[in-house]
């Protein structure tokens, strides 16, 4: 099997693969380390390197949806607290391989209805009528080892003081729902309970309608809440129904109104505070905190078309060269969009003749490319020196690669 069928699934990035110390030879990945759960579809990757064929069966529902090794897997009808992936596979000497995984079975709980955001920390709320007109539903699951994409609300329940409900179709207000609330008196209690795209129970949260109330900080996170030391973590503060409100902490730059980066590089400690002082639309002021993980930013692998890995060659098609893109890859990283806010300024390409070309930007030149292209398939060309914005010192991967007609 060829290159192209090695994982580099980190959006969602945690893999189980080779290493030094594991002989088997079969790739199967999931978001986050060996955990599936009950009710979803688990979204995982399987490849064998070095394989002319192979199958892959698992007790539940496993999908295949593409040939490039995406399988979804159902395990809400497997027994007990583990499954099982079985792995038959035809080698490239002909001979056969068999190898089993074992996965976590887990059951999604706590996932719980938020507006904006605003359920994270408690659950129940004072908000305006406006406020909550304006909200959006949303869900947030509690203890959830990987990112799910598409747990999207179809639907919520609105619960009145006089023991009616409304169901309301989409996660917004509709004229219907907006009507219901205008009716709602001032300190009364209003329940919303979102009702998810999968079979999932969910828990509601409690609003009380007022017509002032305490202006809550929301920091949007593209990696939750944790920050990494060396770059620059982007983010967006936003106070709503403040007056005013300055944020502040070590390294913390504003870019604008409501984007804001943060070096966290100086923080010895694991962890790091954001401090607001903010000005209520009656002109009272008061502080607020709210909390951080640090960690390390793990090691980076270079990448061409989104594929690389330690120690191998990476093929690529002919075809490909004259749209390929160098990029960089973090391991084992929560955020799995890290490597979307900075970009490839350039790199030293080594041809097999052991000239050198510098290459401007993440893709090839078209002079680069036809250097590449009169060399013969098998020839090895080498990246290194890869600059890429990242407003700090990260040790600049290398890779190889080599040309061949098409994939196997």
């Amino acid at each position: 099997m060829s290159n192209r069928q090695i994982l580099t699934l980190l959006l969602f990035s945690f893999a189980l693969g080779l290493s030094a110390q594991d002989k088997k030879i079969s790739v199967i990945s999931i978001e986050k380390v060996n955990t599936v759960y009950r009710g979803i579809m688990n979204p995982i990757k399987i490849a064998v390197p070095g394989s002319k064929s192979f199958k892959a069966e698992a007790y539940g529902s496993l999908v295949k949806i593409d040939s490039l090794g995406n399988y979804n897997w159902n395990v809400t009808s497997v027994a007990g607290t583990k499954g099982l992936i079985r792995i038959d596979a035809v080698m490239s000497d002909n001979s056969l391989m068999h190898e089993e995984k074992v996965f976590e079975i887990r059951v999604i709980n706590q996932l719980k209805t938020t507006l904006d955001l605003k359920s994270y920390n408690r659950s129940s709320f004072e908000l305006t009528k406006d406020e909550i007109l304006k909200a959006r539903i949303d869900l947030k699951i509690d203890d959830f080892s990987y990112n799910l994409v598409k747990l999207n609300v179809n639907a919520f329940e609105i619960f009145f003081p006089n023991k009616e409900s409304l169901i309301v179709y989409g996660n917004r207000f509709d004229t219907i729902a907006a009507n219901k609330v205008e009716e709602v008196s001032n300190g009364e209690h209003i329940r919303i309970q979102a009702f998810p795209e999968y079979n999932i129970k969910t828990e509601s949260i409690d609003i009380t309608v007022i017509d002032n109330f305490k202006p809550n900080p929301i920091v949007a996170f593209k990696n939750r809440n944790v920050l990494y030391r060396k770059v620059d973590n982007q983010l967006d503060i936003a106070v709503p129904g403040a007056k005013s409100f300055t944020a502040s902490a070590p390294g913390l730059r504003a870019n604008n109104t409501q984007s804001y980066s943060w070096n966290v590089s100086k923080i010895k400690t694991n962890i790091a505070y954001l401090t607001f002082e903010i000005t209520t639309e009656n002109d009272s002021v008061f502080s607020t905190t709210e909390m951080f993980y640090v960690e390390d930013l793990k090691p980076i692998r270079a990448t061409i078309n989104d594929r690389g890995c330690d120690n191998c060659i990476v093929e690529l098609e002919r075809e490909e060269v004259k749209e390929a893109k160098i990029g960089i890859d973090w391991e084992d990283t929560v955020n799995t969009n890290i490597q979307k806010i900075f970009y490839i300024k350039g790199f030293l390409l080594e041809l097999p003749d052991g000239n050198l070309y510098r290459v401007g930007e993440g893709k090839f030149s078209e002079s680069a490319q036809k250097m590449i292209l009169q060399f013969p398939n098998g020839a090895i060309f080498k990246i290194s020196e890869i600059e890429f914005s990242s407003h700090g010192y990260i040790a600049s991967p290398k890779m190889k690669f080599t040309l061949v007609d098409k994939y196997e």
